[in-house]
């Protein structure tokens, strides 16, 4: 189906993500590590799946450096608080981004995932954190 990197420093959601997604057909390069994660990914990519908050780098600060190579990938980063950061200048629904709160379900996470890779980018510009 699609190529989808996941960065996330909760090494048991990190497996659940990489399971689940691996078992609905994708192909998964799993990194607890924002950076090692952006290093593996040398073929094209059609989604990012990041935490907000990691060590070493954020979700957004790894999308940036990832859609310089991959500027068709969609980004899915997850925050345990939904309402702290926001997506700004996001021009319509079919954009790049988007925000997932935690706790989430499995159902939810496919839906978001499947919702996104079906639609057409437009441009957008990255989650930023509220002054």
């Amino acid at each position: 189906m699609a190529r989808v990197v996941v960065a996330e420093d909760n090494n048991s959601l990190l497996r659940m993500l990489d399971n689940v997604l691996t078992a609905v057909g994708h192909e998964v390069i799993a990194s607890d590590e924002a950076i090692d994660g952006a290093g593996r990914a040398g073929k094209p990519i059609d989604l990012l799946c990041a935490n907000v908050a990691m060590m070493g780098m954020s979700g957004a600060v790894l999308a940036d450096r990832l859609r310089v190579r991959h500027p068709q990938m969609k980004v899915l980063l997850i925050n345990p608080e939904e309402s702290r950061y926001a997506i700004v200048d996001r021009p319509d629904p079919n954009s790049a981004y988007c925000l997932m709160g935690k706790p989430f379900t499995v159902f939810q996470l496919v839906a978001k995932i499947d919702e996104m890779l079906r639609s057409v980018s437009s441009p957008a510009a990255a989650p930023v954190a509220p002054s």
